[in-house]
């Protein structure tokens, strides 16, 4: 519930119109997109899609040339009559990128298993080569521990070989703000870029519109700093002084 589908319909109504995503990244031209969506219902989506546009006197929505939907209608990666007629699909269609929306929903396989994964992702892989399209895939991260730290990718729920196989990448956690997001790009050949907001600011039309920003000082605390912080306040609460033993007790780690 951090944001995953407010950000990828924004990504697809960008590359399915040449817009600049957030109104930032450039979009060279428009993209047929295929967007494969098993998690909500076609209401839903639709309902947001549209709050999108509405959000935004200047945008249109996109033509059927460069977007087409598939909303629960049961498809999974791991099943070969699913994929048959994925690829029939890709062969008629010809999309420049593949949105899977979300990851866990998409197959019957165990996420935790390094072999299921990767043959998985080798299916991915397959179709990339013989069609040219991009696979965008929208997946969970696992919920922090206190305590614990640890980058962006190695937060992603399931095997390691999910993040391991991503050229670029967006990680999103809560901000501290109501409707905002922060946002931890990674990319294996780009520039470094630093974290960035997305706030979704609600319309006098009822549309929406996902807005860019800077993260605060006050966001850019690592999960141990998050745990301190979170441990003073429960001891305030309790009554007992905010004492290095106390502290480390709370938190689960050496007091060093």
């Amino acid at each position: 519930k951090v944001g995953k589908s407010w950000t990828v319909l924004e990504l697809v109504y960008a590359l399915s119109t040449g817009q600049p995503f957030l109104g930032r990244f450039a979009v060279k031209q428009p993209r047929r997109v295929m967007y494969i969506q098993e998690e909500d219902s076609l209401q839903r989506v639709l309902r947001r899609f549209k709050r999108l546009i509405r959000g935004d006197p200047m945008r249109q929505a996109p033509s059927d040339e460069y977007l087409r939907w598939s909303i629960r209608v049961g498809f999974k990666i791991d099943n070969e009559a699913w994929l048959n007629r994925l690829r029939d699909a890709l062969t008629l269609y010809v999309p420049e990128v593949v949105v899977l929306d979300v990851f866990n929903m998409l197959h019957n396989l165990e996420e935790n298993k390094q072999s299921d994964m990767t043959r998985l992702l080798q299916t991915l892989m397959q179709l990339n080569r013989r069609f040219g399209c991009a696979f965008i895939i929208v997946h969970h991260n696992r919920k922090p521990q206190a305590g614990s730290e640890a980058r962006a990718n190695q937060m992603i729920r399931g095997s390691g070989v999910l993040a391991g196989w991503g050229e670029c990448s967006l990680y999103l956690r809560r901000s501290k703000e109501k409707d905002t997001i922060i946002v931890t790009p990674e990319s294996k050949d780009a520039p470094e870029m630093d974290d960035f907001t997305i706030t979704l600011a609600d319309q006098e039309n009822g549309g929406i519109v996902l807005e860019m920003g800077h993260v605060e000082a006050k966001d850019t605390l690592t999960l141990g700093d998050k745990s301190v912080l979170e441990a003073l306040d429960s001891l305030a609460r309790r009554g007992i002084g905010a004492t290095a033993k106390a502290i480390s007790e709370v938190v689960g780690r050496d007091r060093s």
